[in-house]
């Protein structure tokens, strides 16, 4: 709840003359006569009259006053975005059939309502198992997908061109036909991340690092790469699996041939999605598979005419339905010519002309305005409006991941299973607006500093960035950019899409004749050996796990050195090893470690008791080879030996 805006006109006149008086004698000594004849006191109490009139003035800023001025910026209150979600529809029946746009969709909450996005052709298919690549053959995955705490890599965890997993496909039906197949990733947000508030409307294109294709198997013989045969894409929301979303094949269901590909008795028609080419930041974790999966978007749409105008200036109509969520269409039917016109929603009427037929909402009000006759058009006396739009239940009060799912009108038997793809936002007040405008005027918008440029990649919209360097180099006015993907690899190399994605977002922010950069990190994999003794009680097996687990955590690339992830150019120090090792429980004694780099000749070298990278370089932990002895009491003479 915003703070209540204090009153500023708490001073009179009177005060304000009173108080520069009281303060004249600080200001200057020489000044002893306050009587109103005096020139100074006459030229006091006009400043003291210009100041309360400003005041006054300032006391009286109504909520068109704040909006005028969040317009000057640039900004507007933001608007209510309804949920989004992916539906997937069991059909059993033999024969397909239509599921028309507008569906209603009902849950357990009496005021909240979804509704389909889109026509869905409903085919009697489920897929009835999940397959991955391997070198020794295919592994079913089935199983996993059944728990919703799990999740399968659907190209391994690190996929390489080539890599591909299968679906076998329940179904006897044997014609060709639109196949919507639903896909919930472990990382929803992952490609939707937009949390930089100043640059959040930017257009950020997005550009898939991946290319993937679509296959199915024909020949019931054998599974020979020729006998997989291209399926057409019609639609791929998920963009190369890079984020939750919808994959919808053609499929000629009557030139797929069943065929027991896993030798488990059961004669499945099966399709494959591949890995053609590029390379996965973040490897595809699949949660969930689902057939005639359809969009759908909560909120009731409908109909209804809001009365007649009379012809005056700056009407205004409330709407009955709230919270309203969108404005779908304004029609405007004239009674004596039975001419119906559409007008056009905009933000503001500031640069509409006398014939525009223009019109804009007010969705904290749930109401439409319209103009004065010289910033937008008046609807005539004879005209009646008419809105189609949009309402639904108050989001922030409602939890999607309980919701129970049912396509209205019919027996509700079981939930339907979905996707939370947004979850929604309630309209923004004009406090609320004025609070985050003022939040984000202090955030960089142009990249200057190396800070700036650090912040600015960090929060590029549709990205998750995991470390950032900026390197300036003022002999060629140029500033290197480098930059790690967040990714569960070990050493995380970006696309050339994502440096794309990040040069084009930085373009929009740099000085005009600053040039920019962006490359991904020189990688050097480094290995420490070293003999370990530990103390009797101690197991050497998990002494020696507990010392990789240590050493691979320090030379961590993302969460390396501290928990902010190995520094750019940062050597790696013997002395350091060694502590990270000597401060494990149970070492008694160690060998001074050995390092042992490997990556690009020019990236690294050896001296003074470190290994030391370039400026643009991250390491990485390789293989160590740690060599565990106990140590035992020497009953001889009381001491302690190695051996």
């Amino acid at each position: 709840m915003p703070i209540e805006n204090p009153s500023l006109d708490l001073q009179t006149f009177e005060d304000l003359l009173n108080e520069a008086k009281k303060n004249l004698p600080i200001h200057s000594t020489v000044w002893t006569n306050y009587n109103e004849s005096d020139p100074g006191i006459t030229l006091l109490e006009l400043f003291c009259w210009l100041a309360d009139n400003q005041i006054y003035k300032l006391n009286r800023i109504t909520k068109q006053n704040y909006l005028k001025f969040l317009r000057l910026l640039g900004e507007y209150p933001h608007r209510p975005l309804p949920a989004e979600l992916n539906v997937s529809i069991p059909y059993t029946s033999k024969n397909a059939t239509t599921l028309p746009k507008k569906t209603k969709l009902i849950t357990d909450h009496d005021d909240l309502i979804f509704e389909t996005r889109n026509d869905l052709e409903l085919l009697p298919v489920t897929i009835k198992k999940v397959l991955t690549s391997s070198p020794r053959g295919f592994v079913d995955r089935t199983g996993l997908l059944l728990s919703p705490s799990r999740f399968i890599y659907g190209f391994g965890r690190i996929p390489k061109v080539g890599d591909s997993f299968l679906l076998g496909l329940d179904t006897d039906y044997n014609k060709e036909a639109r196949l919507n197949i639903g896909i919930e990733l472990e990382d929803t947000e992952t490609a939707q991340k937009d949390k930089y508030e100043k640059t959040s409307t930017d257009n950020t294109t997005f550009y898939p690092s991946c290319k993937l294709e679509w296959m199915y198997l024909k020949s019931t013989e054998n599974t020979d790469t020729d006998k997989w045969h291209q399926l057409v894409i019609d639609k791929d929301t998920t963009l190369s699996l890079t984020k939750s979303g919808i994959v919808s094949l053609i499929v000629p269901f009557d030139d797929v041939s069943k065929h027991d590909l896993d030798n488990s008795g059961i004669k499945l028609k099966w399709i494959l999605c591949r890995l053609v080419d590029g390379l996965y930041d973040i490897p595809p974790r699949i949660r969930s598979i689902h057939t005639n999966t359809i969009p759908a978007t909560q909120g009731w749409t409908v109909t209804e005419t809001l009365g007649q105008s009379n012809g005056l200036p700056d009407q205004s109509f409330g709407i009955k339905n709230i919270p309203l969520i969108d404005i779908i269409n304004v029609i405007i039917k004239n009674t004596e010519s039975n001419v119906s016109t559409t007008w056009k929603q905009i933000d503001n009427l500031d640069s509409s002309g006398p014939d525009d037929k223009h019109y804009v909402v007010d969705f904290s009000d749930s109401a439409i305005g319209f103009g004065d006759g010289i910033n937008g058009d008046i609807p005539s006396h004879h005209d009646v409006i008419t809105v189609v739009y949009r309402y639904g239940a108050i989001l922030k009060y409602v939890d999607l991941n309980s919701l129970q799912l049912f396509v209205a009108d019919n027996e509700p038997s079981s939930s339907l299973p979905f996707t939370i793809l947004f979850s929604g936002r309630e309209p923004e007040s004009i406090d609320e607006a004025i609070l985050r405008v003022r939040h984000a005027l202090k955030l960089p918008s142009k990249a200057v500093s190396v800070n700036d440029y650090e912040y600015i990649v960090k929060n590029t919209p549709g990205l998750n960035v995991s470390r950032i360097s900026a390197i300036p180099d003022s002999n060629n006015n140029l500033v290197n950019v480098v930059v790690v993907p967040m990714s569960y690899i070990e050493n995380p190399t970006p696309s050339p899409e994502f440096l794309r994605i990040i040069y084009e977002h930085l373009e929009k922010h740099r000085l005009l004749t600053t040039k920019i950069n962006v490359i991904g990190p020189n990688y050097v994999k480094v290995s420490v050996s070293a003999d370990v003794e530990i103390k009797t009680t101690m197991d050497p097996l998990e002494m020696k796990k507990q010392i990789i687990d240590a050493l691979n955590k320090f030379l961590s690339p993302v969460s390396g050195a501290s928990q902010s992830g190995w520094k750019f150019g940062q050597p790696v120090y013997k002395s350091e090893i060694y502590s990270i090792i000597k401060n494990i429980p149970g070492v008694k004694y160690m060998t001074q470690p050995y390092l042992q780099a490997s990556g690009k000749q020019t990236t690294f070298r050896y001296g003074d008791g470190k290994l030391w990278i370039d400026k643009i370089s991250l390491v990485y932990p390789g293989l160590h080879f740690i060599n565990i002895r106990n140590i035992s009491q020497d009953q001889t003479n009381g001491g302690y030996r190695r051996r």
